[in-house]
Order: C-alpha cells, then sequence, then structure tokens
C-alpha cells in the first residue's frame, strides 16, 4: 500500500479520477463534508458529459474545502490537485494543468519521498504540458527525472519504463531531432512489444495497453518520415520498419476477434475446429472470470472503506509505509542491489574478462555495504509489520469476509485450472495444425511476404491515424511506398462524420421533408467532401495503386466507420456543391 506499484499504477480511470477523494483508501477515518462530496460529484457528472470547463469550476470551488479538512500536504489533497490537472488539461487551459501538476508533484513527494513511482507519473503529466506548451527544453529534464525513477525501481528492460522513451520521443520530436526521437521511440515499442503474453489476462492488458501508446507508433513514423530524406539508403528499411510498426499500432479488439473468426471458420466443424472454439471459449471464460474478481475486489473496497477500525488502520499503515519509502536507506538499497546485479552480468563469477580483475573485492565491497543499508531499511519494519497485522485482524472482523475469501478463493482457483487448459489446448491445436499460430495470433508481415499474398490486381492500402498526424502504406505485388497524411484524429473524424450524416437513409429521409421530419438538416451527400477525403488520404500512394481493380484497406481510427467505396477519385462535376 501507499505508494502504488508499477503493475497497478494508477491508469486514467476518469470516473475513479474525478471522484477520487470518495473513493481513496481510508477515506472513512475522515469523511469528507458534505459540500465538498457534492462539489466533487458534480465535478464528476460535468467531466463524464463532457462540459471540461465547467467541470474544471467545480472543481476549484472545492479546493479551499479540501485544504481546510486535509490540509496542504495530505494524499487526498494530491489526489484532488491531480484531478484539477487532468481536468484542466482536458479543457485546454495548460496554465492551470501545470500549476495543478506541480503541487501534485510537491505532495507526492511529501507523502511518498522523492523516488517514488507515483512521483514518475506526476512529472510525466507535468511534462507533458511542457510539451503542449512548446517549451521541449522545460519538459526534457522532467522528463529525464522520471525515466530514472521508473528504471530505479523495475530496471532498465521493463515496459514501465516505455513511456519514458517515449516522452524523450516526443521532445526530441518537437525539436526536430528527428534522429534522437527515431531511437528514443525504438526503445519505448521495443519495451512495450517485448512483454510476456501467455497467461490470457496479461495478453489482454498488454494489447490494451499498445493500443494506449498509439501515439509512440505514430511518433516513430513521424521521425522516420523526417529522417528519410537524409537517409537515401536506409529508406526501404524505414518503409520496412514503420510499416511493421504501423501494424503493431492498429492490433484492436476488431481485429482480434476477426483473427479469431477466421481460424474458426477455416478449421470448420472438425475435430480441430471444436479444439479452437473450445480453446478460445476458454479465454474468454478466463476473461469474464478476471471481471467477476475486479468487481468482487471493488465491492469488497466498499465494505471496507465503511468500517472505521478497517480504515484507521489502513490510514496508519499507509502513512508509516509513505515514512518508511522516505527513508534515504531504502533508496539506496535499491541503487546497491541494481549495482549489484549489473556488477555480477557484467563479471560472472569464475570467468576471466578483461575489466573484471577486481571484481572479487568490488562485489565484496557492494555487498557489505547493502548488508548495511538492508539493516538500516529495516529499522521501521517491526513497526509497519505490526501496524499490517491489526489492519489484517480488523479486516477478518468484517462482516462477509469469510464469504469473500472463499468467494475469491473460488474464482482465482477456476481462472488458474481454465489457464492451464488453455496451455494444454493450444499445445494440442499447435501439434495438429502448425499454421494456426500465424492464423489467430498473426505476426506483422514483412513487405515481400505482403507482396506475395497480393494478386496482380489487389492492392493493400493501411492507414494509421495519430493525434496530429497520419500515415498511409500502399503495398502492390510490384512494390510498396508511403505517405504522410497532414491531418489527425479530429480532422478525420470531422469528414467522416459529416459523409456519414449524408449516407444515413433516414437522414436523408428527413431532409427530403417526410412527414413528421426535420426536413433540411442534411443536404445530401456532400461529393465535394469525398473526393477531398481522397485526396487526403490516399492521394498521396494514388500513383502506386493505378489500374488495381480490388484495394484491400485497413484503416484505424474513425476510418473505420467509413466505407472507402464511396470516396471519389476526380472531382464532382460542381466542386464543392452536395449532391441532391
Amino acid at each position: 500500500m501507499g505508494d502504488a506499484s508499477p503493475r497497478r499504477r494508477a491508469r486514467p480511470l476518469l470516473a475513479l479520477l474525478a471522484s477520487a477523494l470518495l473513493l481513496a483508501p481510508g477515506a472513512a477515518a475522515q469523511e469528507p463534508p458534505p459540500e465538498l462530496q457534492r462539489l466533487v460529484e458534480s465535478s464528476h457528472a460535468y467531466y463524464r458529459s463532457g462540459d471540461y470547463a465547467r467541470a474544471l469550476a467545480v472543481a476549484e470551488e472545492a479546493l479551499p474545502l479540501v485544504l481546510r479538512t486535509w490540509g496542504s500536504d495530505h494524499e487526498r489533497t494530491g489526489l484532488h490537485y491531480y484531478s484539477l490537472g487532468l481536468t484542466a488539461e482536458m479543457a485546454g487551459n495548460l496554465a492551470a494543468a501545470e500549476r495543478y501538476y506541480r503541487e501534485t508533484v510537491r505532495v507526492r513527494e511529501k507523502v511518498y519521498g522523492v523516488d517514488g513511482p507515483s512521483v514518475a507519473e506526476a512529472l510525466e503529466k507535468l511534462g507533458g504540458i511542457h510539451v503542449k506548451q512548446g517549451r521541449p527544453d522545460a519538459a526534457e529534464p522532467i522528463f529525464q527525472r522520471a525515466l530514472r525513477l521508473k528504471q530505479a525501481l523495475v530496471g532498465p528492460n521493463h515496459a514501465y519504463s516505455a513511456s519514458g522513451h517515449s516522452n524523450l520521443g516526443d521532445v526530441a520530436l518537437a525539436r526536430g531531432e528527428w534522429g534522437r526521437a527515431l531511437a528514443s521511440y525504438r526503445e519505448a515499442i521495443r519495451l512495450l512489444t517485448a512483454q510476456d503474453t501467455s497467461q490470457t489476462v496479461v495478453k489482454s492488458i498488454v494489447e490494451d495497453e499498445i493500443r494506449r501508446y498509439r501515439d509512440t507508433f505514430v511518433g516513430l513514423c513521424r521521425a522516420a518520415w523526417q529522417t528519410r530524406p537524409a537517409a537515401e539508403a536506409d529508406r526501404a528499411a524505414l518503409l520496412e520498419e514503420t510499416f511493421r510498426a504501423g501494424q503493431q499500432a492498429w492490433n484492436t479488439s476488431a481485429a482480434s476477434a476477426l483473427a479469431k473468426m477466421t481460424a474458426r471458420l477455416g478449421a470448420r466443424d472438425t475435430d480441430l475446429g471444436r479444439r479452437i472454439r473450445r480453446m478460445q471459449d476458454l479465454s474468454e471464460r478466463i476473461l469474464r472470470l478476471n471481471g467477476d474478481d475486479q468487481k468482487l475486489l471493488a465491492d469488497w473496497h466498499q465494505v471496507q472503506k465503511a468500517d472505521k477500525a478497517y480504515s484507521a488502520a489502513l490510514e496508519e499503515f499507509r502513512a508509516a509505509s509513505a515514512a518508511n519509502a522516505r527513508n534515504p536507506a531504502v533508496g539506496r538499497q535499491r541503487e546497491l542491489a541494481q549495482e549489484l546485479q549489473a556488477h555480477l552480468q557484467r563479471c560472472p563469477p569464475g570467468q576471466r574478462k578483461a575489466g573484471c580483475e577486481a571484481a572479487d573485492k568490488e562485489r565484496q565491497a557492494l555487498s557489505a555495504e547493502l548488508a548495511k543499508a538492508s539493516q538500516a531499511a529495516a529499522a521501521g519494519a517491526g513497526e509497519i509489520m505490526a501496524i499490517h497485522r491489526r489492519m489484517e485482524a480488523a479486516e477478518r472482523a468484517l462482516p462477509g469476509y469469510a464469504e469473500f475469501t472463499a468467494r475469491r478463493t473460488a474464482l482465482r482457483d477456476d481462472m488458474d485450472r481454465t489457464e492451464r487448459a488453455v496451455k494444454d489446448a493450444r499445445a494440442a491445436i499447435v501439434a495438429a495444425f502448425p499454421a494456426y499460430v500465424a492464423l489467430a495470433d498473426p505476426e506483422p508481415l514483412a513487405l515481400d511476404q505482403v507482396k506475395a499474398l497480393l494478386r496482380p490486381d489487389e492492392g493493400l492500402v493501411a492507414v494509421l491515424v495519430g493525434s496530429s498526424r497520419s500515415y498511409v502504406w500502399a503495398v502492390t505485388r510490384e512494390g510498396a511506398e508511403w505517405a504522410e497524411i497532414e491531418a489527425g484524429a479530429r480532422e478525420l473524424a470531422e469528414h467522416v462524420e459529416a459523409l456519414r450524416r449524408g449516407l444515413d437513409p433516414l437522414a436523408q429521409q428527413d431532409a427530403e421533408g417526410s412527414e413528421g421530419s426535420r426536413a433540411g438538416v442534411v443536404q445530401g451527400f456532400d461529393l465535394a467532401r469525398a473526393h477531398a477525403l481522397y485526396r487526403l488520404v490516399l492521394g498521396p500512394v494514388a500513383g502506386s495503386l493505378a489500374g488495381k481493380r480490388h484495394l484491400i484497406v485497413v484503416p484505424t481510427g474513425a476510418l473505420t466507420s467509413l466505407p472507402f467505396q464511396v470516396l471519389l477519385t476526380a472531382p464532382p462535376p460542381a466542386a464543392g456543391t452536395p449532391a441532391a
């Protein structure tokens, strides 16, 4: 407890953040006054409705009550500052967002110590505001510190550090340092995509994480696109790299479901088909069980929060844990452990390597210092464990505790059994049908593989939509090219929404003035816009697709909801005039 671990770090569940004061552990130990609770709930409602300006105004109205209730340095005050920062950022008030994120950093440093992972996450939010403000020089040292904190906690090869490299890529991109941006984005993507996804729940989490990091993949494409003119010899490699990155980024729930359905249909009603269906059904069961487990925990948290004895013990435990985290010996212990591990990797015992002549003495010195630091770090452990035992005793006394633990044990056991069954079923399927893995869990294809799969009259078009820039790839049997689209998610969504309104038969009927209609709401299908969107998205690669009768389109973002066959390759007769 205390500072969140990296695997359970806060994710932006907006409802949770907006009402963090009401949901924070230990809240029952000091309930917020009714007026504060009303303001927080009101801000929460405005946020959910998308009215971020009013949500911010109400949350700011609540701030004096927060300070009066908990003081300027309390954990829950920090939560409110963080919620204010998020809301101000969504409202476009970057100056306010910067101010509130700075306060979040200050409070978290006070509560958790300057090296806590939650401090790193607050620093990342603050640095992100500086990038949005066009101040990459201010953002860089903040991002560098956040990355150091994360790497100190989990090492340099953990996906938890991916955001740090992505953030530094954003800084380099803002400065026009394309080579540095490319290197940073590459490292972030390496960390994200190298995670072990052999467990069903973990696989689902990692896929969701990659979707959230889509702009990291877009950033790599932008850096590569800008690098291209000066990298004549590497253009083919950059095209291959970005095509692969695009495939990784556009991995969506719909694509995953389609791959699974393809595997089912391909095997049909055979013994193999039945095995595939069973394995997929078991995987879906694991995800449902995990959802049940998360709901059970959330419901139990409400029981804990309602009990004053448990809440008081939890608050005491969190305070003691936070104080221990601020102990310099704890940080030094972590540093020495990492130094010793790195030393063992660099100079393995019993092996003679250049530069390792004094390795034994160095290891002995590190081990001795680590032992002293560990002893100092453990000084407060006895008190913390005593508080934890009181907290556990208070929890066992809660009503429904036996039922909760029995239900949770049954759920976890069921998940473990089902996971083993999935692994066994998968092994049997792969043995009987080796191509199954490529069909159900496809790896990104190389350009030559795609070319070999296409017929002479076919072309593949893939589009990766980013926040401010997007990218398109065109692949045929004869070759491949890619291009930058000077439009992001919002602009493309506006085009798609307008064209879809023109395709809506009910809206068209209204426009024609049927009984009870809202005549004039829609003015027909906008042919000029259909051509403009074609030029924007497909125009840059149109030359590669010339003469191809069939296009296989892999879109992302809002483009997934538009049938590409409605786009016009040539201007309408009266350009800019909607069709009747």
